[in-house]
């Protein structure tokens, strides 16, 4: 729906539409696990805002391009950037949005209690209809990693609303995901298992690698070694091939407390085309070239920690109840549909990222698990 829409804003012409469907499609790729089409698409819409003097949609591409990256100075940049942007112009959903990517970051790097913090602000409005219901995931995960179970159980009862009501795969895959954090023993294990099945047939890649990571984490606790690297491998790979680093890492460093060292690749770069889309999440070959070794960097105090509550709830609260004011434009240019040659990978087509209201995209666009 989201390729449909680009096509026909670039057939028409129409400048003012081009821009939303570009940030549109983006978290269809980043989700896919396309994180490097993701870009290419934020490049493109920056690239007709300065050819047009104006950007008529926020840089929520920018922020979640580099959350999912997982490149931490990157993404502090741009965030201490943009949060200033959504105060001026009243962006509350912007200044939610920073937090749940900030959130998502931090448990990419396994930064628990960071990543605790942010959900927990993203999430004050749990009945906002964008990106609350994916600040209250990363809530679950980080408060069952902290020993907050209470807090994450909480979370689950409002998160359970939206995908009961729902229920999608990818809903209910990620529900029974979150459960299976707090659930002990053989309940556990099923929950993780109904989990990949549910998320297996569908084109959200990355909320089924991370299904994968947290089931391998839990296997390798319960000393299933064996177990814990198949899980753990699939997931490095795919996280390690999607250019998500920060998650990459994490499964990396895993891995290798079960004895085993992750293998070396060439690059990064999409594996076999899985039968519903999106790289491949099953077992392959060796690479010859392994990540730089960020553990240093990822997993001690001396790591260039900025609270993420810094400068964007007071922003949050200060914009609280301001409708954004809408944008416009000042200048028409030509710009043809060659303005970009890059598509997303395995597809070649365009794709991109967006809060636009657009009942053509709203549904695959998934800004609340009851739209998909």
């Amino acid at each position: 729906m989201t390729m449909r829409q680009i096509s026909a804003a670039r057939e028409a012409g129409a400048l003012a539409e081009l821009p939303f469907a570009l940030s549109t499609r983006v978290g269809v790729c980043l989700f896919g696990g396309d994180v490097a089409g993701a870009a290419s698409l934020v490049e493109e819409a920056d690239a007709l805002a300065e050819a047009t003097d104006g950007r008529i949609v926020p840089p929520y591409g920018e922020l979640t391009v580099a959350a999912f990256r997982g490149r931490d100075d990157e993404f502090t940049r741009s965030v201490a950037t943009r949060a200033e942007e959504f105060r001026r112009d009243g962006e509350g959903m912007g200044l939610t949005l920073s937090l749940w990517a900030t959130a998502l970051l931090r448990n990419g790097l396994a930064r628990y209690d960071d990543a605790l913090e942010a959900a927990e602000q993203a999430s004050e409005d749990p009945y906002e209809l964008w990106f609350s219901n994916f600040a209250l995931v990363e809530l679950i995960e980080a408060a069952a990693r902290t020993g907050r179970d209470d807090r994450a159980q909480e979370a689950l009862e409002i998160l359970s609303m939206s995908t009961g009501a729902s229920g999608t795969p990818w809903a209910l895959g990620v529900e029974a995901r979150s459960r299976a954090l707090l659930a002990r023993g053989g309940d556990a294990e099923k929950l993780y298992r109904g989990a990949i099945d549910r998320l297996e047939p569908t084109l959200l890649r990355v909320d089924l690698a991370r299904a994968r990571l947290l089931y391998g984490e839990w296997l390798r606790r319960e000393r299933r070694r064996l177990d814990a690297r198949e899980q753990l491998r699939i997931a490095y790979d795919f996280f390690a091939d999607s250019g998500m680093e920060a998650f990459a890492e994490r499964a990396r460093v895993e891995l290798r407390a079960t004895g085993e060292h992750a293998r070396t690749r060439t690059a990064i770069h999409p594996g076999p085309a899985h039968p519903a889309g999106g790289p491949d999440l099953t077992p392959r070959g060796p690479r010859t070239h392994q990540p730089r070794d960020r553990r240093a960097t990822l997993h001690q105090s001396e790591h260039g920690r900025i609270p993420p509550s810094e400068g964007v709830p007071e922003a949050r609260r200060e914009v609280a109840g301001r409708s954004s004011p809408a944008a416009s434009r000042r200048h028409a240019v030509r710009i043809t549909s060659a303005a970009s040659g890059k598509r997303c990978r395995g597809s070649g087509q365009p794709c991109s990222w967006s809060r636009a209201r657009r009942a053509s995209s709203t549904r695959e666009l998934i800004p609340s698990f009851a739209n998909t």
